[in-house]
This record gives structure tokens, C-alpha cells and sequence, in this order.
């Protein structure tokens, strides 16, 4: 009986999660239309279409890369600020992974196709 408490218990934890969890989503193929760099080393990405209307501190059609959130480094912002030159660039779309929980919709992983 004791065994089945703990699993409970432990799949109760994991289940429920924490208030403060990354909820991610991917905001689907899109233009980038500008790149905003910011001065504490983040960038902020415009693309051509609301992504989310929870996204409410530089847009809903932005999302914000910074180091320090969702583990990113300085390296990993400065692979996603080379493919959002890129892609603004060339006129390629990009589909970001971002966190929906926060105003800020704090991005993390990025990929570009034709």
C-alpha cells in the first residue's frame, strides 16, 4: 500500500507541475519583418503574424530571446540572432519554440526553411 502511495504521490507532482513551468509552443512557419537587438544581449523578433495575443510585451507578433531564460546562453541567442538575419535576409520562414506563460513569450529554439 505504501508503494502505490509514493507512486501516486510522484505522479501527482509531475502531473501537476508548477506555476511558473515553461509552456511551450511553436509559433508555425512565418516571415521575420525585423530584428530588434537589445542591450542586455537578447534580441526581439517581428514576425509578419500574431503568433499569440498572450504576447503582449513587445507584440503578439514578437517574440524575445534572452540569455539567462529557458537556459539560453550567449552562444545559443547568438545562433538564433544569425538565423533571424538569415532569414530576414533571404526571405526564408522560421518557426520558433516559445514560452506561451510569460507576456514576454520568451523564445528558445528556432528553425528556418525556404
Amino acid at each position: 500500500m505504501k508503494k502505490w502511495v509514493k507512486v501516486l504521490a510522484l505522479v501527482s507532482c509531475i502531473a501537476g507541475g508548477n506555476a511558473n513551468a515553461v509552456v511551450a509552443k511553436w509559433t508555425g512557419y512565418k516571415t521575420v519583418t525585423s530584428v530588434q537587438v537589445v542591450d542586455s544581449g537578447g534580441i526581439i523578433i517581428f514576425l509578419d503574424s500574431e503568433i499569440n495575443p498572450k504576447c503582449t510585451k513587445s507584440g503578439t507578433e514578437a517574440v524575445y530571446v534572452h540569455p539567462s531564460y529557458h537556459n539560453m546562453t550567449d552562444k545559443g541567442v547568438d545562433g538564433v540572432r544569425s538565423t533571424a538575419f538569415l532569414a530576414l535576409s533571404t526571405g526564408m520562414k522560421v518557426n520558433v519554440l516559445y514560452d506561451e506563460s510569460t507576456a514576454f513569450c520568451y523564445g528558445r529554439d528556432i528553425i528556418i526553411t525556404k
